[in-house]
């Protein structure tokens, strides 16, 4: 195993596998195979495995010698999507689309909202549990507050919707309550967490399911770059 190899193999195309070296720059992470053909890693603080590899060979290689796993995986092919669910079992896909914000400089806002980190209070822990489609647990909404940040938009002093980032450093979790949506807020919450992101050095990216066609229309009206190929989220619905 080369790790240096490995992730020459992921800066050859920084656009797909941004979010796999945002992982490495910022996480503890255990390779579990590294070469030119591919890479395959466990993010510890995340708990979830990333796959990349260039051929189908590359594949098997890199998933010999791991016996079993409950973790979520993310890979980026569909014979590696065939491969894992074949070895391991999983029985849940999410295939994603990723976007990626490019832009260097400040994003312009138009001021209709105040955007800032949500406390992990009971309270706002509850108001993202009835809210987020994922149907995260309070408990998992609480880490993702103290750890990675939940930022709510409000508007004369009442909570209008939220976005947060996920284990991976992605973002995502955006929601817009429906009695204030078609009014400009969700894209003016993302801009703003975007500017907090560009100003940290951070490359923003998300991951969108890939039938959410409003989603999809929206970010790429906003501006963002889409990367090649799909993005496949396994995991175990049980």
């Amino acid at each position: 195993m080369n790790i240096n190899n490995g992730i020459k193999f992921l800066e050859k195309d920084k656009n797909r596998y941004v979010g796999f070296l945002e992982c490495l720059k910022y996480d503890e992470t255990e390779f579990l195979y590294a070469e030119n053909d591919g890479v395959m890693f466990y993010d510890k603080t995340a708990g979830i495995y990333f796959l990349a590899t260039s051929s189908e060979e590359a594949c098997k290689k890199a998933l010999d010698g791991i016996e079993k796993t409950d973790c979520v995986a993310l890979c980026v092919n569909e014979y590696e999507y065939l491969a894992l669910k074949n070895k391991f079992g999983y029985d849940g896909l999410n295939r994603c689309k990723q976007i990626v914000w490019e832009g260097k400089e400040p994003l312009p806002l138009k001021g209709i909202c105040e955007v800032k980190r949500l406390e992990p209070t009971k309270e706002n822990v509850e108001v993202v549990f009835n809210h987020y489609t994922l149907h995260y647990t309070r408990e998992h909404i609480k880490y993702i507050m103290e750890n990675l940040g939940i930022y709510g938009g409000y508007v004369n002093g009442e909570i209008v919707g939220f976005i947060g980032r996920h284990e991976e450093h992605s973002i995502g979790m955006l929601e817009v309550f429906p009695e204030f949506r078609r009014r400009g807020y969700a894209e003016e919450i993302e801009k703003s967490v975007l500017n907090i992101l560009i100003a940290k050095g951070e490359i923003p990216y998300a991951h969108i399911i890939d039938d959410n066609v409003p989603s999809l229309t929206m970010h790429k009206n906003m501006g963002y770059s889409f990367s090649k190929g799909s993005f496949y989220w396994l995991f175990y619905k049980n």
